[in-house]
């Protein structure tokens, strides 16, 4: 199912990208031809990549889903069904509502992303951000938002995103890759001290994080 997702994906991305524009006067010299393809290939490996962690983060949560379900379906009578299943109070079945609502809210966010609908994906994860500060996928919803703001080139807005996440939830899962965007748009922006800065945080705070090994890759 993945491998398919990413093919349809190539194919619409491929089929969206704008062919060089062409003059009266003159032709594309051979460079710029080459330019060209080049810029496309890495605007759709970027994107492959993208989506390739859209559904690790995917396959993650419903694995959690899926384990809790099991959780509250097994083991829970005991063998000869003699004595009734502890009586649930109020408030811990308002949380356990609370907690399946905020994961529907997280799958409709993500899948307006998966499906390159950023501003109805941000949207969402802001919502989910105000309703559910303290879920336990508050910071990897803040990520995504910061990924829909960077998809629709507001990189201001973006890496003021990205800082808040290890700045908020340090211990979420998308906290170094935070870093690693927030350094990559500082580069893009000039602010070179910046993203140095960035960069030091990473290393020093996620040093295992597989974000250290690709900083190492794109700012050497």
């Amino acid at each position: 199912m993945r491998i398919a997702l990413l093919f349809s994906f190539i194919l619409i991305f491929a089929g969206c990208s704008a062919p060089a524009p062409r003059t009266a006067t003159s032709a594309p010299t051979a460079d710029g031809r080459l330019e060209l393809l080049q810029r496309r290939i890495e605007t759709l490996e970027q994107g492959m990549m993208v989506l390739q962690r859209q559904m690790e983060d995917q396959s993650v949560l419903l694995a959690n889903l899926d384990r809790q379900i099991a959780e509250k379906t097994t083991g829970t009578l005991p063998p000869d069904n003699s004595v009734s299943e502890p009586d649930i109070s109020p408030e811990e079945r308002l949380l356990e509502e609370r907690n399946r609502q905020a994961a529907r809210d997280y799958l409709a966010a993500f899948t307006e992303l998966s499906r390159g609908r950023y501003p109805e994906a941000a949207g969402g994860f802001q919502q989910f951000m105000a309703t559910y500060p303290e879920n336990q996928y508050a910071g990897n919803a803040l990520f995504w938002l910061g990924e829909c703001q960077l998809a629709q080139r507001e990189l201001t807005a973006a890496a003021d995103t990205f800082r808040q996440v290890p700045e908020r939830y340090p211990e979420a899962g998308k906290a170094p890759e935070a870093l690693l965007k927030l350094a990559t748009i500082y580069r893009q922006l000039g602010q070179n001290e910046k993203a140095m800065q960035a960069l030091s945080l990473l290393q020093m705070n996620y040093p295992d994080s597989p974000a250290v090994k690709r900083a190492g890759a794109i700012f050497n």
